[in-house]
């Protein structure tokens, strides 16, 4: 597994917002490449689960989380430009080498003393707070399981970002996470790994234990989780 803890603090000039981060990611017991991608930077979290088999799931999902990263610009962020600008990526790819690939895509950025959330697809984001676990995102699937919005596959499959914004409180833990998780553990499950005490590895820690939960479960689907820890 891959993982590393990191805290950071906003600008002086925005509300205080102290937070610390962890990313763990698992290939699972059945796949034989990772088609996850994931961002864990200072204020900007993503995961993107990629579609469309060998290689191309991979591309798609790396093309997106690139397009994620390439849209912060001086501490700001705009979801629906950020995700239309993915979706034109993956796209552009797709004609001409891999038809058909895509990827899910689930953003949380933090600006001020708020959070704002972008997602397509069935990656999720669950908080944490004062011992209750609740999803904060709603998975666009269709009957059959089948994904109804997402990045790429073709022109059509964008149906446009769900966007929100969300209150931020001290001690909430948001975990994102694609479904080689999501498929075992849902947010009330989530809720045990996070009691305890907290200390500087505790962001890790619970990526650890979450991931080592879905391996225990089956891990049929790679596993990605980013862990989100809102210290003051």
């Amino acid at each position: 597994m891959q993982g590393q803890g990191e805290e950071v603090t906003r600008p002086a000039s925005l509300p205080k917002l102290r937070l610390r981060s962890a990313h763990v990611q698992h290939i699972g017991y059945v796949r034989t490449n990772q088609e996850d991608a994931f961002l864990d930077e200072p204020l900007l979290y993503a995961v993107a689960d990629g579609m469309g088999g060998h290689e191309a799931g991979e591309i798609a999902s790396r093309l997106a989380i690139e397009a994620v990263r390439d849209g912060l610009t001086n501490s700001s962020f705009d979801v629906d430009r950020t995700f239309r600008a993915a979706h034109v990526r993956v796209l552009s790819v797709s004609q001409r080498h891999y038809r058909g690939h895509g990827t899910t895509l689930t953003v949380l950025s933090f600006r001020g003393g708020s959070g704002l959330i972008g997602h397509v697809g069935d990656s999720r984001v669950y908080r944490v707070r004062d011992g209750r676990g609740e999803q904060i995102t709603k998975d666009h699937v269709s009957w059959g399981h089948a994904i109804s919005n997402c990045i790429g596959v073709s022109k059509d499959s964008f149906k446009g970002a769900d966007v929100s914004e969300i209150d931020v409180e001290v001690g909430d833990v948001y975990v994102l996470a694609t479904d080689g998780l999501t498929n075992y553990l849902d947010a009330r499950d989530v809720i045990p790994f996070v009691v305890g005490p907290r200390h500087d590895g505790f962001a890790q820690n619970v990526a650890d234990a979450l991931v080592r939960a879905a391996l225990a479960a089956g891990g049929q689907d790679n596993v990605t989780v980013v862990v989100v820890e809102v210290l003051s």
